[in-house]
């Protein structure tokens, strides 16, 4: 009898679990705001020693309202934090931005109204260099913004 009981139970959490539709993803803009950064292509620099600063990460919905419930952060494959508040700020201090090749990655949850909830990455090849005579030629370091357009998984 408590097996019948235990499934009866069991059956409303089955029916809950079906009535999203998983294929309808969120569709958005985002865009991440660096600080202390220089944006060349497909690669950021930062000078070694400087912290490099994330101020704001945003989304903006394609039909509906959109935004980024978090974002976690890797540096060089690590986990090295997570914020739950926008504007998801973070600062990779001087410790992180030694001189040479870095891999920076961000996850991030995206909710947009009528959609499913949706996940997305994006990871970007940071170089740290040792002065700013090293960064790409007419450029100093800044206030940048990468925007990025589509659907997350």
């Amino acid at each position: 009898m408590k097996k019948l009981l235990y499934l009866l139970l069991l059956l409303p959490l089955g029916l809950l679990g079906g009535c999203s539709d998983d294929d309808d993803l969120p569709n958005v803009n985002l865009s991440i705001t660096f600080d202390n950064a220089v944006v060349d292509g497909s690669v950021i620099y930062v000078v070694s020693g400087t912290p490099l600063e994330i101020t704001s990460i945003s989304a903006t919905g394609n039909g509906s309202k959109a935004l980024v419930t978090s974002a976690t952060y890797y540096w060089d494959n690590f986990r090295v934090g997570w914020s739950p508040l926008a504007p998801f700020s973070a600062t990779f201090g001087p410790s992180y931005t030694t001189e040479g090749n870095h891999l920076l990655g961000i996850s991030m949850e995206i909710a947009q109204e009528g959609k499913s909830l949706g996940f997305t990455a994006v990871t970007y090849n940071l170089k740290a260099v040792g002065s700013e005579d090293d960064l790409p030629e007419g450029t100093e370091p800044g206030t940048v913004t990468v925007n990025y357009t589509g659907s997350a998984d």
